[in-house]
């Protein structure tokens, strides 16, 4: 009998023998020290391959000829065992992994080992859609402008020269006003593109915009015979200066017809045009009119048509070399310091950047949608502007052939919140390399 237990005993240790070398040759992953700490001999290489990362997951493939298990741990603890020469095991992404391999069946049958440190995916690049706002010539890119910004129609047009661009200026608040589109015309002639495009508008009024040396008589009666005796009206002054206090005059009163007008004005120079255009979108989204100051400031007419208005803050768009600091001082003693505002640049392409920014800081407008035109002319900026201020957006400015510094700075540190952008004219207005420029930046 005692034999008999003797013998059973001695079968008994064996079998625990037997398992416990048989765990030795695993990876045991009740361990939690590092493998090589307990195994040893000789090296058994093992590589793991990034199969894919999904979220936070990163999924490795890992093989080891040779090796009867893999442990992995992290900097912490053991997270995984695998007894297997060949396989996959998945990581947290953002630390650094020990990949440990070991042979059997005992614990100097050989050991190796590698690391993984799977990074995070980095943001997804935005996809930038690009639209191409342009025509044959400039009456046909107003037109193409007008046919995005309302393709439902609009009741009235505002009709501005496209020779020339003292009278247009101010041409913005009065297409807020009326809801309407700017189109240019010439002179002594309504392109027929333009009449079209009014057929399809199904406008029944219009208004044009300078006297009859910007848009001719011959213009005013094509009009009239499109939309009625009577349904056209003449806005022009003795000269620019006159023709914008009048404009305003006109555009306020619509607006005060109508939705209303919350009192803001911009003062531009006259001398020349890429402040106040820079400005369109905004004139157009919040209907705030434009008058311009001339090279001794403000005349007592424009400053008189200012208070018919009822204006109550003033935007100045340039610094004090287009309109002077005796200007603006003069605005402050009327409305009040804190309801005068200046921005600008040192530049006309900085000017723009700042009217851009301002339209998106403080007036409601986004960066996404904007829209770029050439600096250096007067006509695509005019009317999509109109089509900016629809869309609630804004336009930069840059030179026809190397994109702008200031214009490339204000892309550059908005791109996380831009996802469409805008060329308006073609490639002789802004060309091939300042659109790839543009594309670049933006990624």
């Amino acid at each position: 009998m005692n034999r008999t237990i003797r013998t059973a005993a001695i079968m008994v240790m064996a079998i625990v023998a037997l398992i416990a070398m048989s765990a030795t040759a695993s990876a045991e992953p009740s361990r939690t020290t590092a493998c090589t700490n307990c195994h040893s001999g000789v090296s058994l290489p093992v590589t793991t391959t990034l199969v894919n990362i999904v979220g936070t997951n990163a999924t490795y493939s890992f093989s080891s000829p040779g090796a009867d298990a893999i442990a992995v741990f992290s900097p912490t603890a053991k997270i995984a065992a695998i007894e297997a020469s060949s396989g996959q095991f998945t990581v947290t992404v953002g630390q650094t992994y020990t990949v440990y391999s070991v042979g059997g069946p005992g614990r100097n049958d050989g050991v190796g080992s590698t690391t993984v440190s799977p990074a995070p995916l980095p943001d997804p690049v935005p996809t930038v859609t690009v639209e191409i706002v342009a025509g044959a010539t400039r009456y046909h890119t107003a037109v193409t402008a007008s046919a995005r910004a309302f393709p439902s129609g609009a009741d009235c047009v505002v009709i501005a020269t496209g020779a020339n661009w003292p009278d247009a200026l101010g041409g913005g608040a009065l297409a807020s006003a009326v809801a309407g589109p700017i189109l240019l015309t010439e002179t002594g002639r309504l392109p027929d593109p333009v009449a079209a495009e009014i057929a399809r508008l199904g406008a029944t009024r219009a208004y044009v915009l300078g006297g009859k040396g910007a848009v001719d008589d011959a213009v005013f009666d094509a009009l009239e015979d499109l939309l009625g005796a009577g349904n056209v009206t003449r806005i022009g002054g003795a000269d620019r200066f006159e023709t914008a206090n009048l404009v305003s005059v006109a555009a306020v009163n619509e607006m005060k017809a109508g939705a209303g007008f919350d009192g803001t004005a911009f003062v531009a120079t006259g001398a020349n045009f890429p402040d106040a255009l820079a400005a369109a979108p905004l004139s157009v989204a919040k209907g705030w009119p434009l008058f311009l100051a001339g090279p001794n400031g403000l005349s007592a007419a424009t400053t008189s048509a200012m208070a018919a208005c009822g204006i109550t803050d003033v935007i100045v768009l340039g610094g004090t070399g287009v309109v002077s600091g005796t200007v603006e001082s003069g605005l402050k003693t009327t409305y009040g310091n804190g309801n005068v505002t200046r921005l600008y640049g040192a530049s006309r392409y900085h000017t723009a950047a700042a009217v851009a920014a301002y339209g998106c800081n403080a007036a409601g407008l986004s960066w996404d949608g904007l829209a770029i035109a050439t600096g250096t002319d007067f006509p695509d900026a005019l009317a999509g502007g109109v089509l900016q201020g629809v869309r609630g957006s804004v336009m930069l400015l840059t030179d026809r052939t190397l994109l702008s510094a200031p214009t490339a700075s204000a892309l550059g540190g908005n791109k996380s919140s831009i996802e469409h952008v805008t060329f308006l004219g073609g490639t002789g207005a802004v060309s091939q390399s300042v659109r790839d420029a543009v594309a670049g930046t933006l990624q």
